[in-house]
């Protein structure tokens, strides 16, 4: 059996409506299940049957690791399969996101207002915006909001978590992150669910409430009655207490110095 029809017999009907697909499709698959072998499949298809060139030929990831992998395993792929199919791809597009997009810029960085030398430094981005954010913590830091957050988080941290990470991970050149809409939109999400958080609070306190006098009614009666039967004298009534321990925990006491 030669290796294309190996290779062939291999692919189930999932994997060959993935490589055999004309229009926009988007592949979820888990580790291990053949994407990259699916993937490079998909390029053969390509060149083979649909008469693409290498150049004509897109292929993203999002580590360097990722791109030397794939493109090592493409070649190989092709190579295996026809030797000739190999001559050209030297010009194959097999890149991560970030450096096909810096590409992009560059060609036309004069439309976006800077220096086709630019340079891209996470890092740095990193730095810069955390140097911008703690101090806005500590001129900040009587305000109650501010205080909250800082009782269960380092500056840098909370800096980190609330400003960096959504400014690196949202914001583009095209598109700066607009700070009040977001702001206003979680308002209006986070706001009807507070509410209702609150009301099951409340809901939740009266009915311990009721428990506890219901408890304590129920303990006066049975006192009443032991007082009856055994002819108990208390010279110093039983107290019923209700302590409250922390969040859903309350410790129900009957004491006396007697009883």
């Amino acid at each position: 059996m030669s290796r294309n029809q190996k290779d062939k017999s291999s692919i189930d009907l999932s994997q060959q409506a993935a490589i055999e697909s004309k229009i926009n499709s988007v592949v979820s698959a888990g580790a291990g299940s053949g994407k990259t072998f699916v993937l490079s499949q998909r390029y053969l298809d390509l060149i083979v049957n649909r008469g693409l060139k290498v150049d004509q030929i897109l292929t993203l990831t999002f580590t360097k690791k990722a791109t030397s992998e794939m493109y090592e395993r493409i070649y190989k792929f092709l190579k295996s399969h026809n030797p000739k199919l190999v001559e050209d791809f030297y010009k194959a597009n097999i890149s991560t996101l970030d450096s096909y997009c810096s590409s992009i810029v560059r060609m036309a960085s004069n439309l976006y207002g800077i220096q086709p030398d630019f340079s891209i430094d996470e890092n740095f981005l990193n730095q810069k915006i955390t140097e911008l954010a703690v101090p806005f913590f500590i001129r900040n830091k009587n305000h109650p909001a501010i205080q909250s957050i800082l009782n269960v988080k380092r500056i840098n941290e909370a800096a980190k978590e609330l400003f960096v990470n959504p400014i690196l991970e949202n914001s583009t050149i095209a598109h700066p992150l607009d700070f009040t809409g977001s702001l206003q939109k979680q308002v209006k999400e986070i706001l009807p669910q507070w509410e209702q958080v609150v009301l099951d609070a409340e809901t939740y306190r009266q009915n311990v409430w009721d428990a506890y006098n219901l408890m304590a009614k129920k303990s006066q009666n049975f006192i009443e009655l032991m007082k009856k039967k055994e002819n108990i004298k208390f010279d110093n009534p039983p107290k019923v207490d209700l302590q409250y321990l922390g969040t859903d925990h309350y410790l129900y006491r009957i004491y006396s110095q007697e009883f």
